[in-house]
């Protein structure tokens, strides 16, 4: 049985409060299914990279760089690994940290690589220089 309950705002200005409200919800509810997954399964990056991408979409960038800094743990052969941890770690300001991540990913391999290698070389270079990245 599913049950499914319709809310509907008396003033139309309260909608997009509502909606960012269920949208946090959910998006938390999905942070704990995860969560419970890798308890049970820690070895598996891909549950790692998806709680991590669920956390960034929180504002909760410390926990995200811990399950980037897992999944580049589990698969050091992993470009993206170590770009989703740089990155992590500039939004953290550890921008030495973050380098050092960017800087020991493998070199990537297919369509697009070198433009993501360089838009992360960029963006640790602009962070090092106390420069906003656009």
């Amino acid at each position: 049985a599913e049950l499914v309950l319709q809310v509907v705002p008396v003033n139309a200005a309260d909608r997009p409060r509502l909606i960012r409200a269920a949208q946090e919800t959910i998006l938390r509810e999905e942070i704990v299914g995860y969560e419970t997954m890798i308890a049970s399964d820690p070895a598996n990056v891909t549950l790692h990279n998806d709680v991590a991408l669920l956390y960034v979409r929180s504002n909760d960038v410390p926990a995200a760089a811990r399950h980037f800094a897992e999944a580049a743990r589990l698969q050091p052969q992993s470009a993206s690994a170590h770009y989703n941890l740089g990155n992590a770690l500039l939004m953290l300001r550890q921008v030495e940290a973050g380098g050092r991540s960017i800087e020991a990913a493998p070199e990537p391999t297919g369509p697009g690589a070198s433009a993501v290698r360089v838009f992360c070389l960029a963006q640790h270079f602009c962070d090092i220089q106390g420069v906003n990245y656009p």
